[in-house]
């Protein structure tokens, strides 16, 4: 893992001459501030510090983005049911944390934006 540079300035994709870059901070300042009814969630999960992923990357506000608690406990019951989509070698199949386990931070990343669109947090 390269950890020359915070993996919030590398970028996520290419599009011809045009890096593209996401950065969570760019979302207003009403998704970044806690408040009744929101959890922090991690869009890189905590449990990933067991797979060699910094601290700090985990806890940084660019990883951290609130979301209301019942989208939360949506997306966690989504993370943690056997999708069809994430099988493993013999056909079987993974739960979405099964198949992110063991991942880098940049495929982490990129699988945690989309989990946020897929259900309405990001666009």
């Amino acid at each position: 893992m390269d950890c020359s540079s915070p993996p919030w300035r590398r970028p996520i994709g290419r599009t011809g001459p045009i890096l593209i870059f996401i950065h969570i901070s760019t979302l207003p300042r009403r998704w970044r501030t806690i408040g009744p009814g929101y959890d922090k969630h991690h869009n890189v999960e905590q449990w990933s510090r067991k797979d060699g992923i910094p601290e700090e990357w985990i806890e940084s506000p660019d990883n951290i983005v609130p979301i209301p608690k019942l989208k939360d406990w949506e997306i966690n019951r989504w993370l943690d049911s056997e999708n069809e989509e994430y099988l493993d070698e013999n056909g079987m199949k993974l739960t979405p944390r099964q198949y992110i386990k063991g991942k880098q931070w940049e495929e982490r990343r990129d699988f945690g934006l989309v989990v946020l669109r897929k259900f309405g947090v990001l666009k």
